[in-house]
């Protein structure tokens, strides 16, 4: 919910966590929530976002999320089921890459830095089939299946005075 005033002392991600529900539906800009107090519960729908909890119909909901497997120091461990793809990510005025990363038991790639994946099985798999991950993305269509985005190819910088 945005434009509401939080008694807490930061009011930074209160809009987000809250959870109300409706009550009453006034008109189709409209809705009535079950609010506390003195805060005046009609909101236009524009303020208002559908719970993390309450998928859309038709959604498929997979939050069933394995814990971390943890090592004999206690430091968390998560199994990597595959890697997708590779790219290369700007962070300042640097570059570095980073691959697509399936885990095993989770529903969503998250992209996660090559640092971290050396040594695993899923790397030598990528590298046995596509060659280095420093040097080749992967398959571009997978990358495209899973963002919905379309990463623009990088162009060869021309050389002046060469015209056409």
């Amino acid at each position: 919910m945005a434009n509401y005033r939080s008694p807490r002392p930061c009011k930074k991600l209160d809009w987000l966590h809250p959870k109300y529900t409706v009550t009453k539906i006034i008109s189709s800009h409209v809705v009535e929530l079950d609010v506390r107090g003195s805060i005046y519960p009609r909101f236009h729908v524009d303020l208002l976002r559908r719970a993390h909890q309450d998928p859309a119909p038709g959604q498929k909901v997979d939050d069933a999320q394995p814990p971390a497997i943890q090592d004999e120091t206690g430091e968390d461990l998560w199994d990597v089921d595959e890697i997708l793809c590779a790219r290369w990510k700007k962070r300042g005025r640097g570059q570095f890459r980073q691959a697509l990363v399936r885990w095993t038991g989770y529903a969503e790639p998250t992209w996660e830095p090559v640092e971290w994946l050396q040594g695993t099985i899923a790397m030598k798999a990528f590298e046995d089939k596509y060659g280095p991950i420093k040097t080749n993305d992967g398959p571009r269509e997978r990358y495209e299946a899973l963002t919905g985005t379309r990463e623009p190819r990088r162009r060869r910088p021309g050389r002046r005075g060469e015209g056409g």
